[in-house]
């Protein structure tokens, strides 16, 4: 069974937001991708690991990290169907 969470990277960039990142576990390997979006940590929800009401555009933001999350569920119940690992 894979996990899949949506987190911000723990190291900023120069500018000081940091990307977003879905990281998948699987039997302990890591796969992290990079979502092409940024953020600071004031505008990131650590609970429920999306963006918060004060970033720019977050309700657009917060449904493409859902559809992204969705997609990578998709792929992986595609894969145990198939019987693949």
């Amino acid at each position: 069974m894979a996990t899949i969470k949506i987190l911000l990277k723990h190291t900023p960039l120069k500018d000081g937001q940091y990307p977003v990142i879905l990281r998948i576990i699987k039997d302990r390997a890591i796969k992290k991708i990079y979502l092409g979006m940024y953020c600071t940590r004031k505008d990131w929800d650590e609970v429920n690991f999306q963006f918060k009401k004060s970033h720019t555009n977050y309700i657009q933001r917060n449904r493409v990290l859902l559809k992204m999350k969705a997609k990578a569920l998709k792929i992986i119940d595609d894969f145990n169907l198939q019987g693949e690992d």
